[in-house]
């Protein structure tokens, strides 16, 4: 009962206790010595500069590291990065490898201006400002993304927000290189017209937004600021750069954000006790100016308190100065300026109120266009450009007389808290250790998940590669149209177990958010073909009509990832096959709009319930407990097609109906091939001749199924079993071009064979040949030294592209 009480008590008084002396330090040692005099920064003529050489800088350096990256040179590329020091804004320099997902070099500059090398960066550059850029390697039909680059600055000139206009306000902007602006004459400091000029806060901020947006600005001299708003009604005017947001001028003013923000504050004769209330002197009489939209809410708020109203702020603070009224309530702005022209050692600002004047820049409602443009132009306006120009207009100062018989009150409250915090802090401190317990039993169930998937990929992958090996030899020798027949139908059910195998361990990808995509150019009727050809036999079973309708102006080739591509036609294929009985099964493509192809798939099947409809894209769901018993399948196939085809910029809905069947619709986003981009070659076998191979593979069947596929490629193909074997053939044979290295074997296995030989040749290109294909598989395959990682079971174009790429 006690604890439930003190917890209530907690919960209830400490917030308030907290403010009560956040406030009373604040007020009685902040305001003392830092409200008084602030010191101006430097100009800020000499802050703002655009960000074109930062971020020239930061292409060149990742432009640079293209090379040393492409051939994993990270001695040379540490080298590169010392000279990139040399640009003297730069404080640490970061880059991670994509590929491998771990970070290469980390490198930062210490007191004493000498460049450190370290694994990981000091947490204080957290802070600083950065600059990231991708190291891309381009290639002849794509772009290899590598690395990530990033440049840790401590500079004030680096604007975080880089402006983005769309087309329409950049035509705008083209077509409209001067605009009007009508002010207020004499609202000093806030904007005045001074020999012809308008100078003040206002104008300073539009000299920077015209810069920004390389346009130039007109003044329209008018005599009054109602006269200003009344020709910005006519339209001979188009901006206002201050205005008060209210409901009267929404009629014929858009405003932007505000961006000036005003304390209302009172003016006092000096050595009066600071206070934010006027409650607290609520006895005296106190002056706003005449027409001000303040006279009302504090007549609101404090009806008690004599109020009067005076025609201008000079004449407010000269009845401050003879002691005709207490006080002169106004912004802080316009006062502090005032004050410090005419009044200073006779007025100050003593009391604070609630509540600010939020200041806007306004353009013609008509011109919805413009209102946009300086939204956005507004965010080049940081903190210190615009405290920089606030100080050089008006310097603001608070009178302030310490009450010290608030002492023994904050003391107090202060031990009362600092006993609190001391309880809740043990309390907390064992709640995190309970949730550092749960953490790591996470991170245990994920490290077992990983390791299992690891270990069921490899043990399937190694037979299966045996079974789609040789029915691919078995295809390439002559046989009769029946044995031919059975052959292609065993070699298409090991591709769907592969499929399957592939499912799963793509949705662990996905998870962990380590997906991959390859763009090539391909052919897209080719894949759809593929696709067709995949689900024929279904199709004929069932004795199902397939219509297809192709927009004839799509174009031939497409530049995407096609594995992807085909992966999601095959899904939403086979699960409209699979759960159709009788009828049609329907695939429209067309091309509505550039690089955005669209896609129907419909089927006569059984259809979706709302229910059903809402989680059919979820993962491990095939409906209803009844349809997952009638129909096979892991249920992964359609969630892991709507995860691609999101990470490709498209989207995936159904549209169904219980009983009557459902259509997917799928908006994929694919740029369009031509052929002038680029020669697509034919797939064939490469000539590799004169060439010889090395293959270190223990599997006497996989022997024979490699040397099948290689065969016809004049290759000289010679065999070891063994990792020893190897390491022998390679330094009796200094002929070998390339070596085929299998992973797992008795004795050595393929890593410690590879580091013992790259003890002697770094050159000979070594690629990996195994069924373990996970992530961790191919960054310890790079990492001991091979060029590159083939997965089991055999994908006979990749096989011979790598080899070629090598040779």
């Amino acid at each position: 009962m006690k604890k439930r009480t003190l917890k209530r008590f907690s919960y209830t008084f400490i917030p308030p206790l907290l403010i009560v002396l956040i406030y009373l330090v604040v007020d009685f040692s902040i305001k003392k010595y830092f409200l008084e005099t602030k010191t101006a920064p430097e100009k800020y003529e000499n802050i703002i500069k655009t960000t074109q050489d930062i971020d020239k800088t930061a292409k060149i350096i990742a432009q640079s590291s293209v090379i040393y990256l492409s051939n994993f040179a990270i001695e040379g590329l540490k080298d590169k990065i010392e000279l990139d020091f040399q640009n003297n804004f730069i404080e640490a320099i970061e880059i991670k490898d994509i590929y491998l997902n771990e970070t290469l070099v980390t490198a930062y500059r210490n007191e004493n201006n000498k460049i450190i090398f370290t694994k990981k960066l000091p947490a204080k550059y957290k802070l600083y400002d950065s600059i990231k850029k991708d190291i891309i390697e381009k290639k002849e039909y794509t772009y290899n993304n590598l690395g990530k680059l990033t440049i840790y600055f401590n500079d004030s000139s680096y604007y975080k927000k880089v402006i983005q206009f769309t087309k329409e306000e950049k035509k705008f902007l083209e077509d409209n290189s001067v605009l009007k602006i009508c002010v207020a004459p004499n609202w000093a400091p806030f904007g005045k017209i001074e020999d012809g000029q308008y100078i003040g806060i206002a104008s300073d901020i539009l000299k920077i937004l015209s810069n920004q947006l390389n346009i130039e600005t007109k003044l329209v001299h008018t005599n009054s600021w109602l006269e200003s708003l009344e020709k910005i009604k006519d339209r001979r005017c188009d901006i206002l750069p201050l205005a008060f947001p209210s409901k009267d001028k929404q009629s014929y003013l858009n405003f932007t954000s505000s961006y000036i923000k005003s304390n209302i504050v009172v003016a006092t004769k000096v050595n009066v006790p600071f206070f934010d209330n006027i409650a607290q002197v609520k006895d005296k009489t106190f002056a706003v100016l005449r027409g001000h939209y303040l006279f009302k809410v504090l007549k609101q708020s404090y009806p008690d308190v004599n109020i009067i109203e005076v025609d201008s702020v000079e004449e407010g603070l000269n009845k401050v100065e003879t002691k005709e009224i207490f006080g002169f309530i106004d912004n802080s702005i316009v006062i502090n300026h005032i004050i410090q022209k005419n009044f200073i050692g006779s007025v100050a600002v003593s009391g604070k109120l609630n509540g600010e004047m939020n200041l806007s820049l306004a353009t013609r409602k008509d011109l919805p266009i413009l209102n946009s443009i300086f939204e956005k132009a507004l965010t080049v306006l940081t903190k210190e450009i615009k405290e920089e120009i606030l100080n050089k207009w008006v310097k603001t100062s608070y009178q302030i007389k310490t009450d010290y018989t608030l002492v023994w009150q904050l003391s107090i409250i202060s031990l009362f808290i600092i006993l609190i915090t001391l309880y809740w802090n043990r309390k907390l401190s064992l709640l995190n250790k309970q949730l550092q317990k749960e953490r790591n039993k996470a991170y245990e169930a994920t490290k077992a998940k990983a390791k299992f998937l690891a270990n069921m990929s490899h043990e399937i992958r190694t037979p299966m590669n045996s079974i789609i090996g040789m029915s691919h030899l078995v295809l390439e020798t002559e046989l009769k149209n029946e044995q031919k027949e059975y052959i292609e139908k065993i070699d298409k059910s090991a591709n769907s177990l592969l499929r399957i195998i592939n499912d799963i361990l793509d949705f662990s990808k996905i998870e962990e958010g380590k997906i991959e995509f390859h763009n090539t150019p391909f052919k897209l009727k080719e894949v759809i073909s593929d696709c067709i050809d995949y689900i024929d036999i279904d199709l004929e079973e069932k004795d199902l009509e397939f219509i297809l309708e192709y927009d004839e102006n799509l174009s031939e080739y497409y530049f995407g990832d096609k594995l992807r591509v085909s992966q999601v036609f095959t899904n939403i294929l086979h699960n409209a096959v699979k759960f159709t009985k009788e009828g049609y099964i329907r695939l429209k493509v067309e091309q509505n709009e550039d690089n955005m192809i669209y896609i129907e798939v419909e089927d006569t099947g059984i259809g979706l319930s709302k229910y059903d409809q809402k989680k059919i894209f979820e993962s491990f769901s095939q409906g209803d407990l009844s349809t997952s018993k009638k129909y096979e399948g892991t249920g992964l196939g359609l969630a892991i097609s709507k995860d691609l085809i999101h990470l490709m910029n498209g989207k995936i809905w159904v549209k169904s109906e219980k009983g009557k069947g459902s259509t997917f619709f799928v908006k994929l986003e694919l740029e369009a091939y031509s052929k002038e981009k680029g020669k697509i070659k034919a797939s064939a076998k490469p000539d590799f001749s004169n060439k010889t191979i090395l293959l270190v593979e223990d599997n006497k069947l996989n022997q024979q199924i490699i040397a099948g596929i290689l065969k016809g490629t004049n290759v000289k193909l010679e065999i070891v079993s063994t990792g020893g074997d190897a390491i022998k053939k390679i330094e009796e044979n200094s002929n070998i071009d390339l070596i085929l290295m299998d992973i797992q074997m008795p004795d050595l296995d393929g890593y410690e064979t590879t580091k013992i030989i790259r003890t002697e040749n770094k050159k000979i290109p070594i690629i990996a040949l195994t069924a373990n294909s996970q992530d961790d598989d191919i960054k310890k395959s790079h990492k001991c030294g091979m060029n590159d990682h083939l997965r089991k079971p055999i994908e006979i174009k990749k096989l011979y592209s790598t080899i070629k790429k090598y040779l």
